[in-house]
């Protein structure tokens, strides 16, 4: 994840050059830093390609794979700001922050909103070692995402009222803050770049399943900026973990899947 992507296209502009056959203008990206929020993707000068169709092999499962859609997605942070002072000698005086982030996170709606919609806080950070310290500081990060967009900017509205109603009486101070990552793109199966992909597998004698991700990709930035692309499998399986593995088979023909859809 992705090398048998990377491999894969330039095994493809080979055999491009090679076969010597009539193909439509070609251009290649590679990108950087797509793992820590696309932003190889992201700060990518697009006056440099002309393409307005596009085929992006960064997708797991069997090749033969095709994305036609994924997710909204948006980081979401809360800091809760309470009052330090001497938890054995005078604890009255002091506001403790991680009681009020554990307010908000006990009653706010997250995992599985909805069939589409996602929210999960993976990140506490509060306090310090020193047990006779009241906390005055608490921080918590956290994503929401949505095959539909608009569903995704209510759950964010939702995050930010909640946060701050959630700790009712207890006198914090809490700031939440919300970062845009990607808006989703879904395509129909008969749109021209998803029906190509298909084709092509045909052509190939592989098995086509056209699927919905739950990730994003750097697909979703392709797609904002006028380019319609699909995510294409690679054979990577088991991706993000230990235990993650690449059919060989599908490796060796990723070039030819390329050289392929060029013509």
């Amino acid at each position: 994840d992705d090398l048998s992507g990377v491999a894969g296209v330039l095994d493809g502009l080979r055999r491009i050059r090679e076969s010597d056959l009539p193909h439509k203008g070609v251009e290649v990206l590679f990108t950087v830093a797509e793992e820590i929020g696309l932003l190889g993707s992201k700060h990518f000068d697009y006056s440099r390609i002309r393409s307005k169709e596009g085929y992006l092999f960064d997708g797991d499962g069997r090749l033969g794979t095709i994305v036609k859609s994924a997710p909204s997605q948006a980081v979401l942070e809360i800091e809760v700001f309470g009052k330090a002072a001497h938890a054995g000698c005078e604890p009255e005086k002091g506001i403790n922050a991680i009681i009020g982030l554990s307010r908000i996170l006990a009653s706010i709606r997250d995992g599985r909103l909805d069939t589409e919609s996602t929210a999960n806080f993976s990140y506490i950070q509060g306090g310090k070692s020193s047990t006779n310290i009241v906390c005055d500081y608490a921080y918590c990060k956290g994503e929401t995402r949505s095959k539909h967009h608009e569903n995704m900017l209510d759950y964010i509205a939702y995050f930010h009222r909640h946060a701050k109603e959630a700790v009712g009486d207890l006198n914090v101070v809490v700031n939440t803050k919300d970062t845009l990552v990607c808006e989703a793109f879904d395509f129909d199966r008969d749109t021209a770049v998803v029906k190509n992909a298909i084709r092509v597998c045909g052509d190939m004698g592989i098995p086509c399943e056209v699927v919905d991700s739950g990730g994003c990709m750097d697909a979703n930035i392709f797609n904002v900026h006028g380019m319609e692309t699909v995510g294409m499998g690679t054979g990577m399986e088991e991706v993000h973990t230990f235990s993650e593995y690449q059919w060989l088979e599908d490796l060796h023909r990723i070039g030819e899947m390329i050289e392929r859809i060029t013509r």
